[in-house]
C-alpha cells in the first residue's frame, strides 16, 4: 500500500517566500527546493507559476566513422 504525505520542508516554502520577495532568483530557489526533496512542478507551484512545459529533443544523426568497422567507438593502439 503506497502512503501518501503532504509535508513539504518549511524551508522550501521560506525559500519560495524569499524569491517573491526579489531576494533569492529563481535558478537559485529551484536548486534549493528541490535539494530538499520539493519536485520541480511543486517548486513552481510555490511560486505561482506554472510548470515550464518538456523541450522536445533534437534527433540526433548518428555519423558513421569509416574506420569504425561498425564499432561505436574507435580503440587506439595503446603505443604511440
Amino acid at each position: 500500500m503506497t502512503q501518501k504525505t503532504n509535508f513539504m520542508h518549511p524551508a522550501a516554502k521560506m525559500y519560495a517566500q524569499e524569491a517573491k520577495d526579489g531576494k533569492l532568483d529563481r535558478r537559485e530557489f529551484l536548486s534549493r527546493a528541490t535539494a530538499l526533496g520539493v519536485t520541480t512542478a511543486a517548486a513552481y507551484g510555490l511560486l505561482g507559476l506554472e510548470t515550464p512545459a518538456q523541450a522536445g529533443g533534437h534527433a540526433k544523426k548518428r555519423r558513421h566513422h569509416p574506420h569504425a568497422n561498425g564499432c561505436e567507438s574507435i580503440q587506439r593502439s595503446a603505443h604511440p
